[in-house]
């Protein structure tokens, strides 16, 4: 019965969690309620997710300093999905590319598998630009995000990668490589194995970087467009694809109350 699966559940939330949970705010959903009730299962599985409840609070108080109605707190990944996967039930993985992390999660129909956050981002691209053209900070980060924005993404080229952005995407592949082993051993996964990639993130519109990881991965690698599941006026078309890959978290956090 429910009593019994939730005793399940905490026992194993015992055994991995960093903190004792009185320590943690714990929200569990059943993967298979699908199954008809009368199977008797003997397994079952279940996405929980939690944090430090002095995490939390900080947020709440942040809120409410800013005088500000906070109705929910949310993962980033859970927040991903529904801007970028939606309905889609494949095994994808999205990379989420910041200026200093980059977060690489993998969706197994709708739902986060594995998600691993690296200090990895476009900040030392900045850096490799303002050292070989001699720029400040801002014009060597104007000029990197113009490479992004002059080279539309898709299909196209695929020989090679600019030199520049190997500081970042070449320690990449090696995480991504990492990250498809761990889901592929993973026993409650079901696919094992990943479909295509989806790319988002302020970084994520440097150019050839979707074209260099297809290539190389012999996968689909598309860039996301957190906007393609929201109504808005089409003249707003052309700054909305510009500041899309930055908006996806905000944008997902935001369709949790569509759920």
């Amino acid at each position: 019965d429910a009593r019994a699966k939730q005793a399940a559940v905490d026992a194993e939330v015992t055994k991995l969690a960093p903190l004792p949970p009185s320590e943690m705010i714990i929200q569990t959903t059943y993967l298979d309620e699908e199954k008809k009730e009368k199977e008797k299962q003997k397994q079952f599985r279940a996405m929980v997710t939690g944090s430090a409840k002095t995490f939390i609070q900080k947020y709440i108080e942040i809120f409410k300093s800013a005088k500000l109605n906070l109705q929910a707190i949310d993962t980033e990944s859970l927040a991903l999905v529904r801007a970028l996967i939606g309905k889609d039930k494949g095994a994808i993985m999205i990379i989420d590319i910041g200026s200093q992390r980059t977060t690489l999660v993998i969706v197994e129909k709708g739902i986060p598998f594995v998600s691993r956050s690296i200090q990895l981002g476009g900040d030392p691209v900045t850096r490799a630009v303002m050292q070989q053209m001699n720029l400040g900070e801002e014009d060597a980060e104007r000029i990197k995000r113009d490479l992004g924005t002059a080279s539309p993404g898709g299909t196209g080229l695929t020989e090679g990668l600019p030199k520049i952005l190997e500081v970042l995407v070449l320690p990449l592949m090696n995480e991504i490589r990492f990250v498809f082993q761990m889901y592929a051993g993973m026993e409650l996964a079901q696919i094992k194995h990943v479909e295509k990639i989806i790319l988002t993130g302020g970084s994520s519109h440097l150019p050839r970087v979707a074209e260099y990881l297809a290539q190389k991965l012999n996968l689909n690698v598309y860039r996301g467009d957190p906007w393609a599941r929201v109504v808005f006026p089409q003249d707003l078309t052309s700054v909305l694809e510009e500041i899309g890959p930055r908006m996806s978290v905000a944008i997902g956090l935001a369709m949790r109350e569509m759920e």
